[in-house]
């Protein structure tokens, strides 16, 4: 059997996702923390410790596309758990700005195809390590 080669598909969504990670935490921490100010200490403390949990996500789940795609394994668990981790995580964000929060929506829609095209990697690195080993 022939060596399993590197999956760009997956080096391509750990670029983002790494970037992601950056912007995240830095618009975090100077704009959208500051900017959405909920009423309650306890309200503010959940979005803080959520915001900071996304972020660490996007980074985790870098590292572990880097990993996966430079070992080229024929396994496609690990991409897989993180593209069903980062939909959670899209679907929540999506849902979470389109229903509370509308105005941020403009603010990051870069982010968010950002985030699409990360997805799309991923899922194209999956079918692509699938075609390969079979």
């Amino acid at each position: 059997m022939a060596p399993m080669r590197k999956n760009v598909y997956f080096l391509l969504a750990a670029t983002i996702s790494f970037m992601l990670a950056i912007v995240h935490t830095w618009w975090g921490v100077t704009g959208a923390i500051r900017e959405i100010r909920p009423l309650s200490a306890t309200a503010r403390l959940s979005f803080v410790a959520s915001w900071h949990s996304a972020g660490a996500t996007l980074l985790v789940g870098g590292i572990l596309l880097v990993h996966d795609a430079l070992r080229g394994r024929a396994s496609v668990l690990v991409p897989t758990v993180v593209a069903a981790i980062y939909a959670a995580n899209f679907a929540v964000f999506l849902l979470t700005v389109v229903g509370w929060f509308p105005a941020v929506l403009a603010q990051t829609f870069v982010q968010v195809i950002l985030f699409a095209a990360m997805l799309t990697f991923i899922v194209a690195g999956i079918l692509e390590r699938r075609r390969i080993a079979t």
